[in-house]
């Protein structure tokens, strides 16, 4: 009876173990794996915050930073009440402190992960912190600074990032731009302080990303540039003053289609056509009969993107015979056409 007992046992073993590992092949085989541990802490989704700070403030207290971490990580997905009594707890405890010590880690992943944390914490001395991670050595610390310094919105730095597009070999200007451009209106004073500076290089940069930025404060100093500097600035001028888009624009534009230099008259035509207007399109309806074809092309093109203001001009120019800018037209009208077939062919119910 104990020999057969014994063998029972043993086969009730084997196949136990046998069981186990059939269940751990198909687990691996759906792809799920072993279930991840879960956070154990209140979700504030569903409970609030009411028990979630005393927790969270028990695990920083205690130095396990395993779950906080998580909850930085995932803090977005929580209503954006409970979003900012964490946040607060967090920065009270210290937790911009420890991760700035993770700022200096060998590992890039690491410093890479801390500024993105950093950028969800938010608070005072944030900014700056992730302001200089713009220069780190990696490109994926640098991408993850610029995106978390863009989402913090603090315009307390624009006077930091406008001097760094000084030091293009320490900051990537494009990086920096970004960030500046996101701060919208609430960059332009710093813009404007630093534009009467007598490097060329770093005045296109001011002159580009106002254009971006698009406030209408900007108009006097970029009529003044594009009247009083020479080369790239007067072209990068034009080209702001597009991007803006008002007809107080105008007149200077129109007298820029003299200038003798032919990508500054490009560049004014196609500014001209974002603007828009019947003066505007009259012009460049003249613009068509200039001798140089590149001239001629930026000017079809430019009323073109007009539209119904332009179309008009452009049919007027097709059927004049010996019309240097003829044949552009008609081409231009008959992929218009074109286009407009098969925009209704395929038409969505």
């Amino acid at each position: 009876m104990g020999l057969f007992l014994g063998g029972s046992l043993l086969v009730l073993g084997i196949l136990l173990i046998v069981s186990v590992f059939i269940v751990g092949k198909s687990e691996k085989a759906s792809g799920r794996g072993p279930a991840e541990p879960r956070l154990h802490l209140p979700d504030p989704r569903r409970q609030g915050t009411a028990r979630v700070v005393p927790e969270l403030d028990r695990y920083i207290k205690q130095g396990d930073f395993t779950i906080v971490n998580q909850v930085v990580d995932n803090l977005e997905s929580y209503p954006p009440e409970n979003q900012e009594e964490i946040r607060r707890l967090l920065r009270k405890a210290g937790l911009v402190e420890k991760y700035k010590d993770n700022l200096t880690n060998i590992d890039s992943k690491v410093r890479a992960v801390t500024v993105e944390r950093l950028g969800k914490l938010g608070g005072d001395g944030v900014p700056e912190l992730l302001f200089r991670a713009m220069a780190d050595n990696n490109e994926e610390v640098r991408l993850a600074a610029t995106a978390a310094l863009k989402k913090t919105g603090d315009p307390a730095i624009a006077g930091w990032l406008v001097a760094a597009l000084k030091e293009p070999n320490r900051w990537l200007p494009a990086r920096v731009a970004e960030v500046i451009i996101s701060l919208g209106e609430e960059a332009v004073p710093a813009l404007h302080a630093a534009v009467d500076d007598t490097d060329p290089v770093f005045m296109g940069y001011i002159i580009e990303i106002l254009g971006e930025i698009g406030d209408r404060s900007s108009l006097d100093l970029l009529h003044r540039a594009l009247r009083n500097y020479t080369g790239n600035i007067r072209l990068q001028a034009a080209g702001a003053l597009g991007k803006i888009g008002h007809c107080s624009s105008v007149p200077l534009l129109v007298e820029t289609l003299k200038d003798p230099e032919v990508k500054i008259k490009v560049q004014a035509i196609r500014s001209l056509g974002m603007i828009g207007g019947e003066e505007v399109a009259q012009k460049l309806a003249e613009m068509l009969k200039d001798d140089n074809p590149a001239i001629r092309y930026s000017a079809l093109e430019a009323l073109r993107r007009m539209g119904r203001e332009g179309a008009r001009y452009i049919e007027i120019t097709a059927v004049q015979k010996g019309h240097p800018a003829a044949a552009g037209s008609m081409t231009v009208i008959k992929e218009q056409d074109a286009g407009a077939r098969v925009n209704i062919f395929y038409e969505p119910d």
